[in-house]
């Protein structure tokens, strides 16, 4: 609880669990050739060491302790998306400004075909 007496519900990165714990799910015969009935071998090989390091979460971003969230947005830096509105409202009017002063002086190329 802060000062002001407002709860802020935070989730910390670091406890999410990793997918390396996550159970693998049984896909039975769904993984057998149809033709002779042996098991596909993924092209892709596990990686634990890299498992290891990747979350699988659902939740609001903007209530994530981390040091960066990651979002798609606009040449203008001014996307209206929900998560750039709640990203936008989370961080303050230091954002918007700062996205507006990486703006100035800069020229945006665009192609057209």
């Amino acid at each position: 609880m802060d000062p002001l007496g407002v709860t802020i519900s935070v989730v910390e990165a670091s406890l999410l669990p990793r997918w390396s714990s996550t159970p693998v799910p049984d896909y039975g015969s769904r993984l057998l050739q149809p033709s002779n009935g042996r098991r596909i071998e993924s092209p892709f090989p596990v990686r634990q060491d890299l498992n290891a390091k990747v979350a699988l979460w659902a939740g609001d971003i903007t209530k994530l302790n981390a040091i960066a969230i990651v979002n798609t947005t606009n040449e203008s830096l001014s996307s209206k998306g929900v998560l750039s509105e709640r990203i936008h409202q989370a961080a303050g009017p230091e954002l918007l400004l700062e996205c507006k002063t990486q703006l100035i002086g800069r020229l945006i190329t665009v192609t057209l075909l």
